[in-house]
């Protein structure tokens, strides 16, 4: 099956449907797609009381686990897999100088450089860039953080566009209310 799009509309047709029926083409969506886009994740006030917050991007889909840090003012992210043996490094949010890995009990600094490694003071060639979290690209916007595992796409257009049109929206008083959300499962 070819799944070349016309990019002029005129010519373009209806993708066939193997494309919404084979696995391997929903494979090739979350890769090229869904990994590559940004994802709102959290707002800013859920670091008012924690200054590390753990998210998962894309949560039953690509299901990375991520950790917001809010150091002083500024907030980032990191991948939340320790770099030894793959372990998470934060399970709940929390209010810390560090983050610890409970498995080995590697240690990460709040810009996700690693501080420490039981037994692994004297080694050579240690620690190394490889030993540190992964930094994942991160946007704010208002006060609400977006994420990206693969930040080839320039989001702010799209975000720009959202503020002219809704220019008098009052974005600030949007709160996340577990209370009243829910997710349905539709079989479609």
């Amino acid at each position: 099956m070819s799944l070349y799009i016309n990019p002029d509309i005129s010519k373009a047709s209806t993708l066939p449907a193997e494309f919404y029926l084979e696995s391997q083409y929903f494979d090739l969506c979350k890769k090229n797609i869904f990994s590559r886009s940004w994802q709102l994740v959290a707002d800013t006030t859920r670091l008012i009381q924690h200054n590390i917050f753990p998210v998962t991007f894309l949560e039953h889909l690509i299901n990375e686990p991520l950790v917001l840090i809010k150091n002083q003012n500024e907030i980032k992210c990191f991948s939340n897999v320790c770099s030894h043996r793959a372990h998470l490094v934060s399970t709940e949010p929390c209010q810390s100088k560090k983050l610890k890995c409970m498995y080995h009990g590697r240690t990460f600094n709040l810009d996700g450089t690693i501080y420490s490694m039981p037994g692994f003071k004297d080694v050579h060639n240690f620690p190394t860039e490889k030993d540190n979290l992964e930094a994942i690209p991160i946007k704010i916007w208002k006060q609400f953080i977006l994420v990206s595992l693969n930040a080839g796409i320039d989001i702010f257009p799209a975000l720009n566009d959202i503020q002219t049109r809704l220019s008098g929206f009052p974005f600030h008083d949007l709160i996340y209310d577990e209370d009243n959300s829910q997710s349905w499962e539709i079989d479609a």
